[in-house]
């Protein structure tokens, strides 16, 4: 229809206007610290799982940066708890979601 007006929702997260016509001075990030940690996490929950380990705390490295509730194996909170090595693996996959969302990251 003539005139009718949609909205469409986007991304604005590096969105910050052109210096030239096609360039900006933004730098956008190739990779993140906190892609590196989860995937050492990643790594050291595939070698052998360690209840509360290394890869624990990695893990909750990234969470505690944004201030999220740390993960353990025996949590009483049952979102927070990661008892195997199958639930971290899931833990991890989250994480990588909900972190690098919208960084071209998949």
């Amino acid at each position: 229809m003539a005139g009718t007006v949609y909205q469409v929702p986007h991304v604005i997260k590096f969105n910050h206007g052109f210096v030239q016509p096609g360039q900006t001075n933004v730098n956008f990030p190739l990779i993140r610290y906190a892609d590196v940690l989860l995937e050492i996490a990643e790594c050291l929950n595939e070698q052998a799982f360690v209840a509360d380990g290394e890869a624990f705390e990695l893990l909750n490295a990234v969470r505690n940066r944004a201030g999220l509730a740390a993960k353990t194996a025996n949590n009483p909170n049952l979102a927070l708890r990661v008892s195997n090595q199958e639930s971290f693996r899931e833990a991890i996959m989250k994480e990588r979601q909900v972190e690098l969302a919208f960084e071209n990251h998949r």
